[in-house]
C-alpha cells in the first residue's frame, strides 16, 4: 500500500483515519500524523465526513464531487479522490479507503489550453470581422453582371469569409 503512486487513506468502521501512505502524506503536507480523527476534521471539510458515512453504509463514491484544494509544502495542490467501502468475506463493511490523485498539473494544462483557444479564437475573429465588413462595403460599390467571372469570385470570397 505504501508503494502505489496515489495517496491512500484508510478509515476504520467508525470513520476515523487509521493509516495513510507516504504519497498522501506528501500530497496533504501531513508531517504531524493526524491519525485518530475524521477526514473532515483533518482536511477542514465537513462534507467529506458525510460522504464517508454514505460509503460506510454501502454506497460507493467512485470519483470526487469536486477537486480538493489543499495547501502542502507552500503550494496549492488539486486532488481528485474516490471513496470505497472495505468489506471482508463476511460482507460487512469494516472501513473505507480513499484514493487521492494529484491533478494539479492536468488542471493547469486544461486552463492554459482553454485560455489559448479563447484567445486564438478572438485574435482570429477580430481581423476577419474587419475584413468581412470591408468586403461588404466593396461589394456594395462594385456591380458586375451575374455571369461575369468577377461576380463568381466575389461570391466565392463572400462564402469563404462567412466560413471563417
Amino acid at each position: 500500500l505504501d508503494s502505489i503512486d496515489d495517496g491512500l487513506l484508510i478509515f476504520d468502521r467508525s470513520g476515523v483515519l487509521d493509516h495513510f501512505n507516504p504519497v498522501a502524506q506528501r500530497q496533504l503536507g501531513w508531517y504531524d500524523r493526524p491519525l485518530g480523527i475524521s477526514i473532515g476534521q483533518a482536511l477542514r471539510r465537513p462534507e467529506l465526513d458525510e460522504q464517508l458515512q454514505l460509503v460506510m453504509q454501502g454506497d460507493s463514491l467512485p470519483h470526487a464531487l469536486e477537486d480538493l484544494e489543499v495547501e502542502a509544502e507552500g503550494e496549492t495542490r488539486l486532488l481528485t479522490y474516490s471513496l470505497t467501502p472495505v468489506s471482508l468475506s463476511d460482507e460487512r463493511i469494516h472501513g473505507a479507503v480513499m484514493v487521492l490523485h494529484d491533478v494539479t498539473e492536468q488542471r493547469a494544462f486544461e486552463r492554459v489550453r482553454s485560455e489559448f483557444v479563447l484567445r486564438a479564437s478572438h485574435e482570429l475573429r477580430t481581423p476577419v470581422t474587419g475584413m468581412h465588413m470591408a468586403f461588404g462595403l466593396l461589394q456594395e460599390r462594385l456591380h458586375f453582371p451575374a455571369e461575369a467571372r468577377e461576380s463568381d469570385l466575389l461570391q466565392t470570397v463572400d462564402e469563404e469569409m462567412h466560413r471563417l
